[in-house]
């Protein structure tokens, strides 16, 4: 404590922010990561029983947006928008024959509005749901990126305008058929600014006698040796550095 009330305002300051920064985020943590729920386009939709029905909540694009999910249906809303229902049917006609692993897939039929959105085959592997049409061709809408025109306009891979909110096929079956969920936010980045903020606070209690322990195999005498103007400015630039790339590394977990 004594070595703390010694040191000069600045250093005090970044210290106190250093803690600060570890309290308060190790709540946010403890809140996020406590949160569980669906995850779509990198946002937590979170389940609400409503009767017989699952209402998964999130905000999509300032939006408030929901999954109503049923035994056998899914509506989507995103604002004033409404996706579905979709309704899925199984059909073991609709798996392809010339695939591989065609004897292993479940025939499924997706309709939107009475209309066909999908109909192939379903495939449980290690790697995940996976999801082939009629014809045989791999489903991937789900790993499709998009882009954003600087008039809010989303276009697809091609270049082509397209509705980025109508739910993929693969989310779809997935809220059909116990959804995983998830939590936002990794303890370990926590931990790992926590580790950085420690490092940061030892140099800033210590700073003077690491500045001679780096003098002491260049000059005789280092305990003599007293920082300059321009080592003492540039202790306070490298620790306020570190402080914005601890505030980072929390940030960063909470993706």
């Amino acid at each position: 404590m004594e070595r703390f009330r010694s040191l000069e305002l600045y250093s005090k300051l970044i210290l106190i922010v250093l803690l600060v920064m570890a309290v308060v985020f190790a709540a946010v943590y403890g809140i996020t990561t406590s949160r569980v729920g669906y995850l779509y386009h990198e946002v937590m939709f979170v389940p609400h029983q409503e009767g017989t029905a699952t209402r998964y909540e999130g905000k999509l694009d300032g939006e408030r947006s929901s999954f109503t999910v049923t035994a056998d249906s899914v509506t989507f809303t995103w604002g004033s928008k409404t996706y579905g229902p979709y309704t899925l049917r199984y059909d073991p006609s609709a798996v392809p024959e010339e695939e591989d692993g065609a004897a292993c897939m479940t025939g499924i039929e997706i309709l939107e509005n009475g209309n066909t959105y999908f109909r192939g085959g379903m495939l449980e592997s290690s790697a995940g749901l996976l999801l082939y049409g009629e014809d045989g061709s791999f489903n991937f809408d789900h790993l499709v990126s998009y882009a954003r025109t600087s008039s809010g306009t989303i276009i697809g891979p091609d270049g082509e305008i397209t509705d980025f909110y109508r739910p993929e096929v693969q989310t779809i079956v997935e809220l059909l058929n116990d959804p995983p969920l998830q939590s936002k936010g990794h303890w370990g980045a926590w931990f790992f600014g926590l580790f950085v903020s420690v490092l940061t606070a030892v140099s800033i209690l210590f700073a003077d006698e690491l500045f001679r322990l780096s003098l002491a195999f260049r000059v005789q005498n280092p305990e003599h040796a007293e920082p300059s103007d321009w080592e003492l400015a540039s202790r306070r630039i490298g620790w306020t550095l570190m402080a914005l790339v601890i505030l980072r590394l929390y940030f960063m977990g909470l993706q």
